[in-house]
């Protein structure tokens, strides 16, 4: 199973976190971690999250080109791009669900390592020029974004000094987002479809198709030459002890922090109630304790897929392209919403401790929704620009609101098989976009048809933000693991940690997508 635990279990000493202007402030105050070693370890680590973020977008400025290189009629282009762009997520849907026991059992660098050797050959496949191959390399894509969506952040927060491990979480999320960008940047190079070339000689679609080799290469000789070594978590619970404090001698200064550290992680392997979390079976999964909070969270991640952030990020170039954009205009169209996307995520990560969970999720549907309706009157009327601008707007709202608070939310009222499940759920749906979405664009529906659809659904996640979402902002995580059992279960449970150190954790995964 995977474990979604802050560095060192979020045991600390530490006021709460009011967002990042905190964590600066603190950094200030103390130097006990060496930042060179730190900042390079998570930037390696989250090369992984560009990876996820370019594969999963590299069609969408690639799909005209692989067009004309293969004779496709506009039928087969139709359903090509839409079998190309949802292997990627049926993959990640599928490995999923028992991503965790490699992550346990193998540990997180070897399991990294495990998936950057699956994308290679992944990436290998797609450079042929055999759309058999590109498809079952596509598949093998879906499998390493499954597991690095399950590890990733997970490895960065088992390696972060706590009172950082939120603010470090989201340099996956940002080079997550980055992937898009990069995605898009990298389309420049590639000849318009309309150009008068041979575009059988023309094979700089192979390097799109095989560029996060060079990422994954990058990622993997560190990994063997400086970052050799397991978390401090995974070592200290696996009885390696001498391993564990070599490391953390590595990343704090102090040798009186680094056997903080190890007493807070020995606190954590004799717990008693973090062993009961670990143990929490499928059985106890669809009990009464985690029944309804499974039911709530697949909910969220049907409506986060449903608001269309994801189909504006796989599909851009379709979409403006159907409002007579010309091809450098939807393209440089696409690569703003990149650019929107990273700035999204950063601006939510300044107010997600701020406001809380639930105010977010209200404000940010109910604007997402209208913005939604007023893109489908532009987008009828064939406003090219004003199209490109509200596109923007949808993208940075979806990525300040329902984007990243389906998976902080998830995280905070699940255990960990719930998280994998969920995860599972949310890639299923992706795929489902990935696929739907370009035969409702050529049907009578039309892109505006499609934004209307996506407003109503908006619309319903923000009623069901109102009467059903739970605020978790402030709580512990004993607290938000039992939000919504029912009250008989929450008897003889200590809900305040403040009278027990051990359960005083709070396991925020930020994986924004």
């Amino acid at each position: 199973m995977v474990f979604f635990f802050q560095a060192e279990d979020g045991i600390r000493d530490q006021p709460r976190s009011r967002g990042l202007g905190d964590v600066y402030k603190r950094q200030k105050e103390s130097s006990s971690y060496r930042p060179g070693y730190l900042y390079l370890y998570v930037f390696v680590l989250s090369l992984a999250g560009f990876n996820i973020g370019y594969n999963l977008t590299v069609f969408n400025t690639l799909i005209d080109v692989l067009a004309k290189t293969f004779g496709w009629t506009a039928s087969d282009k139709k359903d090509y791009a839409s079998w190309m762009v949802s292997l990627n997520p049926l993959g990640a849907g599928l490995v999923s669900l028992f991503s965790g026991i490699f992550i346990d059992k193998l540990g997180r660098r070897k399991t990294m390592l495990m998936t950057n050797a699956v994308l290679l050959v992944g990436c290998l496949l797609c450079t042929m020029k055999s759309v058999g191959s590109i498809m079952i390399g596509r598949f093998l894509l879906g499998f390493t974004t499954g597991f690095y969506s399950s590890l990733t952040s997970l490895y960065i927060r088992e390696i972060s000094p706590v009172e950082l491990a939120g603010k470090l979480s989201t340099f996956y999320v940002v080079f997550f987002r980055c992937g898009f960008l990069i995605a898009y940047l990298v389309g420049i190079g590639l000849p318009r479809a309309k150009a008068k070339i041979d575009f059988n000689e023309n094979n700089y679609w192979r390097f799109m198709l095989g560029f996060p080799i060079i990422t994954m290469g990058i990622q993997t000789i560190f990994l063997f030459l400086v970052f050799n070594s397991e978390t401090p978590k995974y070592l200290y619970l696996n009885n390696r002890k001498q391993e564990c404090k070599d490391l953390l001698m590595k990343i704090y200064t102090e040798e009186k922090k680094v056997e903080e550290v190890m007493i807070k992680l020995k606190a954590l392997q004799q717990s008693d109630n973090d062993k009961k979390s670990a143990e929490v079976t499928w059985g106890d999964l669809f009990g009464r304790t985690y029944i309804k909070a499974l039911l709530v969270v697949f909910a969220l991640h049907c409506f986060q897929q449903l608001a269309g952030g994801n189909a504006f990020m796989m599909y851009s170039i379709t979409i403006f392209n159907d409002n007579h954009a010309s091809d450098t205009g939807a393209l440089v169209g696409t690569i703003l919403i990149g650019a929107v996307t990273v700035d999204g995520v950063y601006s939510y990560s300044l107010i997600v401790d701020e406001f809380g969970r639930k105010k977010i999720m209200i404000a940010g549907t109910l604007a997402l929704s209208i913005s939604l309706v007023t893109l489908a009157v532009i987008d009828d009327m064939e406003l090219v620009i004003p199209e490109v601008l509200f596109v923007m707007i949808c993208i940075f709202l979806y990525s300040l609101s329902i984007g990243p608070t389906t998976w902080v939310y998830t995280s905070e009222v699940l255990p960990p098989k719930g998280v994998g499940l969920a995860t599972t759920v949310n890639w299923l749906m992706t795929m489902l976009i990935a696929k739907v979405c370009p035969l409702l664009f050529a049907s009578s529906f039309g892109t505006h048809g499609v934004f209307l659809i996506f407003s109503g659904c908006t619309f319903c996640a923000f009623l069901y933000s109102i009467f059903i979402l739970k605020e978790t902002k402030g709580n512990y995580d004993v607290q938000n693991k039992l939000l919504y059992a029912p009250d008989d279960l929450k008897e003889g449970i200590n809900l305040n940690p403040q009278l027990s150190p051990i359960m005083e954790r709070k396991s925020q995964q930020q994986t924004y997508m």
